[in-house]
């Protein structure tokens, strides 16, 4: 049986498009007959790059910066929803 895979990721970071990478791999090798695709998220709901266009830069590009300033562990503690 055929199957179309479509894995969404979020390229930032590196680390989530590195993952769909290999799942799209792995999936590839034990089922040939597949078909797996790699569908960016931000290609899906701003193709148009409003949020580019706006505010002058990409929206993976604050996540990037965020995660630089703060590192990956301190993400959820900066957050408003998790303050006290």
């Amino acid at each position: 049986m055929k199957y179309l895979v479509q894995l969404i990721y979020f390229n930032a970071g590196g680390g989530h498009r590195s993952a769909a990478l290999a799942l799209q791999e792995v999936i590839a090798q034990k089922h040939p007959d597949w078909s797996v695709s790699l569908v960016n998220l931000f290609g899906v709901i701003d193709s148009d790059r409003y949020y580019q266009k706006l505010t002058g830069f990409a929206p993976e590009d604050l996540y990037n910066l965020r995660l630089k300033k703060a590192g990956p562990v301190a993400w959820p503690l900066s957050s408003k929803s998790f303050r006290p």
